[in-house]
């Protein structure tokens, strides 16, 4: 499939709701082009990759909130959206609730392959915008990003470790799990859970791949408080990238700060996504378009209204089916105010510009 190069201007239509469902979660995907449809209430639910693209294309924009700040000898960052506060010392991050009714932290001990596991080395902390770095040396980078999805965990591993002998075993990163809430493994998501049996956090969407964008198998094993990250990477090109989540075991509403609303609708068609973020600029709004190309998801276009203006909250719903993508943008005062509108953007690798203008007058 060849990226889509351009997109065609919108098509307007004002008072549309019919075709574009408002969203109630942070999260919302559909499945549009298929007889059905279905919630996706995290970022594990989305095709593999699909979530690590979406993030390296909007740490740049996510809003100033969400950045890592320096606190003394440590840093920390706060997560309104998900009701969080991340504390990052020189050996890792500690989660809490803001009110502090439980903790949760991770240390990554050791590293390597096989039985040739060796400590982790120390590392040197770099905080840029909602990003946290932790850089062990030449071959290991552990990384931090502070999204209104959760924290999102990454390991960059440049260079294939040691091994002393020539047996097949997976990379291994090994984690030291420690606080008051209690692991359990469930499949592939980590539950954890306070004394009263309540689960706020779960460690999930585990995604590996290499340099080539090929998914490698990966999976967690727990054993006490250790925590390990395996990774096939017997066909692997280096450096290799693992992506796994910390996340609320239950997404929440946001907090009414319509600038961190960033990614509040999803909507998927075979192998496009695209993703609002209806609190951008100023809540004037955009939408973001990802395909997949090969082995990767690359972020094609961004969408905005031609005539958009402030608190239009372009992007508070999305749709798509085939080439043509629905954005709803419903506080547009075309008709009214708050009489909302819908766009209609049409996906082609041409690029030549063509477009209509449909209205109606019964908005307001």
């Amino acid at each position: 499939m060849k990226p889509l190069q351009r997109f065609l201007s919108p098509v307007l239509i004002v008072c549309l709701p019919l075709l574009v469902a408002l969203t109630t979660l942070p999260l919302y995907a559909t499945q549009t082009d298929a007889p059905y449809s279905k919630q996706i209430h995290s970022f594990d639910d989305l095709p593999q990759g699909l979530a690590y693209a979406i993030t390296q294309s909007f740490q740049h924009t996510l809003p100033s909130t969400y950045s890592v700040k320096s606190a003394q000898s440590d840093f920390c960052a706060k997560n309104h959206a998900n009701d969080l506060k991340v504390t990052f010392t020189d050996t890792g991050p500690t989660i809490s609730n803001t009110n502090t009714a439980w903790l949760w932290g991770m240390t990554l001990t050791r590293w390597g392959k096989g039985k040739s596991l060796i400590k982790a080395p120390s590392a040197t902390l770099t905080a840029t915008g909602p990003r946290m770095e932790y850089k062990r040396g030449g071959s290991l980078l552990e990384w931090y990003m502070n999204t209104p999805w959760g924290l999102e965990q990454g390991f960059t591993v440049h260079n294939k470790p040691f091994l002393s002998n020539h047996c097949p075993s997976p990379l291994i990163l090994e984690l030291t799990v420690s606080g008051s809430l209690q692991p359990v493994l469930q499949g592939t998501t980590l539950l954890l859970s306070d004394k009263t049996g309540t689960t706020p956090l779960r460690y999930t969407g585990l995604y590996a791949f290499d340099a080539k964008g090929r998914t490698l198998p990966s999976h967690l094993a727990l054993t006490g408080d250790s925590l390990r990250i395996m990774v096939d990477d017997t066909a692997a090109t280096y450096p290799i990238t693992i992506d796994p989540w910390v996340q609320r075991a239950k997404l929440m509403a946001n907090d009414g700060q319509a600038k961190d609303y960033f990614g509040w609708s999803v909507a998927i068609s075979g192998d496009t996504v695209v993703v609002g973020a209806y609190g951008d600029d100023s809540n004037k709004g955009s939408v973001y378009v990802f395909e997949k190309l090969g082995n990767s998801w690359t972020q094609q276009a961004k969408l905005t209204a031609g005539d958009g203006t402030e608190y239009e909250y372009f992007g508070g719903s999305v749709a798509i089916s085939g080439d043509t993508v629905v954005v709803g943008a419903y506080f547009d005062d075309d008709n009214g105010i708050d009489s909302g509108s819908a766009y209609i953007f049409k996906l082609t690798p041409t690029l030549a510009p063509v477009y209509m203008l449909l209205t109606e007058d019964n908005g307001g």
